[in-house]
């Protein structure tokens, strides 16, 4: 089985000894995503704001897988 990880530039981090996404076998598994910018700040005062930055880091993690 061949893993591929995935971390785009401008993203979060992860918090910890892990891939924010791997993709394996034509499958994409995402990391638990926070509403983080690029660079580690918090984005959005708003439960609303907040979920939107973590959908956009989803949808930057997929788009970067292909």
């Amino acid at each position: 089985m061949t893993k591929l990880s995935i971390t785009p530039p401008d993203t979060p981090a992860p918090m910890g000894p892990y891939s924010p996404a791997v993709e394996a076998n034509g499958f994409v598994f995402l990391s638990g995503q926070v509403a983080l910018d690029g660079q580690g700040n918090l984005v959005g005062l708003t439960t609303a704001e907040q979920t939107r930055a973590a959908l956009d880091n989803m949808r930057a993690l997929v788009g970067a897988a292909g």
